[in-house]
């Protein structure tokens, strides 16, 4: 039986490698909207001084893992903590993720009264920009898009149904991760996880993924990896198991000639267009 007081039963999860320089800034920004919530840091052997930081907080609990699990793996050891502490919502957010008004509560009740996975419109760090209110994917390509990037954000009641939803800001309860179980961690070290994680709720259960516009957060992006070369191989790696996992014969064939032709570009004009 899910519970409906969010504050009792909600549990933030927050993923860090190398957060040192945003953390801090992320974790005040819950503790100031929502001081009753639990927060639990998943540390993923950082170089730098992201658990220094983490451990200045006391109402935070922090794991610290001595290798790299990866995000799905970190999101999957603070999903398996939530669960075992009798939690019913899990809010993953990423450790550059601000948040300047409450947005649980509206979150928690869309999720509980349609038992779908849920997020909130993510704006860029500094403005009212839309940076990714849930993504698209297009099978041809197996390409994943942000929707409505860069437009005005216009706070409503508005609830759009989408492909996925964006692992900086994402909301799933008891009752999905029952039935879907966790992230797949063949996704190593991160990308496309979240995708496929909405698409086998969907395709499996029927479980929608859902963006709620009147709640938001902000977020930097791009603080883990940067849009290097490094970046697009692993993205490219991602898209091709996404395809092979989930995709009919003839969008694996189409996608795979659609990202070899990706990556010829960025080899022969190092980068891409």
């Amino acid at each position: 039986m899910i519970k409906n007081d969010f504050n009792k039963s909600t549990c933030i999860v927050v993923v860090t490698y190398n957060s040192e320089g945003y953390i801090s800034e992320c974790i005040n920004s819950i503790l100031k909207v929502h001081p009753d919530v639990k927060i639990i840091v998943i540390d993923n052997n950082s170089r730098d001084g992201t658990v220094a930081e983490v451990s200045n907080f006391k109402k935070v609990h922090l794991i610290k893992n001595d290798f790299n699990l990866g995000f799905a793996g970190g999101c999957n050891m603070g999903i398996k903590y939530v669960m075992r502490k009798g939690d019913d919502y899990d809010m993953l957010i990423n450790p550059d993720v601000t948040i300047i008004e409450p947005m649980l509560s509206q979150l928690v009740e869309r999720s509980r009264t349609h038992n779908s996975i849920v997020g909130p419109v993510i704006l860029d760090s500094s403005s009212k920009k839309i940076q990714c209110a849930g993504g698209s994917l297009n099978k041809i390509t197996c390409s994943f898009k942000y929707r409505n990037r860069n437009k005005e954000y216009k706070k409503s009641d508005l609830v759009e149904n989408v492909d996925w939803i964006l692992g900086a800001a994402f909301l799933v309860n008891r009752d999905i991760i029952n039935k879907n179980g966790l992230f797949d961690e063949d996704y190593f070290p991160a990308y496309v996880e979240e995708a496929d994680y909405c698409f086998r709720a969907n395709k499996n259960f029927n479980i929608k993924s859902e963006i709620v516009y009147s709640s938001y957060v902000h977020h930097v992006g791009g603080t883990s990896s940067g849009k290097t070369e490094n970046y697009y191989k692993r993205l490219t790696k991602n898209r091709l198991f996404f395809a092979i996992k989930h995709l009919p014969a003839f969008y694996y064939f189409t996608s795979s000639l659609g990202i070899i032709l990706k990556t010829t570009i960025y080899k022969v004009f190092g980068r891409y267009f």
